[in-house]
């Protein structure tokens, strides 16, 4: 259907104080297209709740309104190790050395 928008699942970034104050949140999109990039990290399923694998796309860091969110996480948080990755990427595609 033109127009329609896709849910799809995402790594909430932003803390909680600021996802309280803010009608914004910070996020890195996630894709359940497996195309592995020098800025992508894999989840595997059932990872924080993933239904599927997916690949968290870190060089694409943006902000969604929180009305646009789905109600609720999908599951638990990363592994500390995984968030590392995240944040590596993320570092890595922003060219912060």
């Amino acid at each position: 259907m033109p127009g329609e928008i896709k849910k799809r699942p995402a790594l909430v970034l932003s803390n909680d104080v600021r996802n309280d104050r803010s009608p914004t949140v910070v996020v890195v999109p996630c894709t359940r297209t497996l195309r592995f990039g020098p800025w992508h990290v894999e989840l595997r399923k059932g990872e924080a709740g993933l239904r599927e694998s997916s690949v968290a796309k870190c060089e694409e860091v943006t902000m969604i309104a929180k009305r646009d969110l789905v109600s609720g996480a999908l599951g638990g948080s990363l592994s500390g190790e995984r968030l590392r990755q995240v944040r590596d990427a993320i570092l890595d595609a922003l060219d912060f050395d």
